[in-house]
């Protein structure tokens, strides 16, 4: 915990209110000076700072226009940037539970359809398999009794029914 909270919390009773808050407000400097060490590098600030300091001395009216620019515009600025952050976390949470929702209406959907799809594919295949079992079983037996288009055209070719025994692999 750091050591301002005592003292917002009521732990130094004696100390004046003011002080708190320069507890308060110099954590929050030194937090930030922490930032910006590790944000940029020393050489880099100290270079910056003596461009800012020239630029101040040689054009003071420019400087504090754009300085009192800065300081009045910071605050729209960061109210404008938080409105943004929350419309856009609104809108996500919104587009996700409304995604969510939606899925959910997509799936009580779906489900019968694809348990209704696979009876009727289930079934297709059954028919089919069937048909080409009694189409095979349909096929031997005509074979069996000497029908068939084959033996036909050969005895229609031949004239005699021995050719086509040979060619159909009879040997008797």
């Amino acid at each position: 915990m750091p050591h301002f909270m005592n003292s917002v919390r009521g732990g130094d009773a004696d100390m004046p209110p003011l002080t708190k808050w320069n507890g308060i407000a110099g954590y929050a400097t030194a937090k930030g000076q922490r930032v910006v060490d590790n944000a940029v590098a020393l050489d880099k600030r100290y270079s910056i700072s003596q461009k800012t300091v020239t630029y101040a001395s040689e054009y003071p009216f420019a400087f504090w226009f754009v300085i009192a620019q800065l300081c009045l515009a910071v605050v729209p600025l960061l109210l404008f940037a938080s409105f943004i952050g929350t419309v856009a976390f609104f809108a996500f949470g919104a587009a996700l539970v409304f995604t969510l929702f939606s899925t959910a209406v997509a799936l009580a959907v779906l489900t019968p359809v694809l348990c209704f799809t696979f009876a009727v594919a289930v079934g297709v295949w059954i028919w089919g398999l069937t048909s080409f079992m009694v189409a095979r079983w349909v096929h031997v037996l005509w074979t069996q009794r000497g029908g068939g288009v084959q033996n036909k055209q050969m005895e229609k070719l031949s004239g005699s029914n021995e050719k086509a025994k040979l060619v159909n692999g009879d040997t008797q």
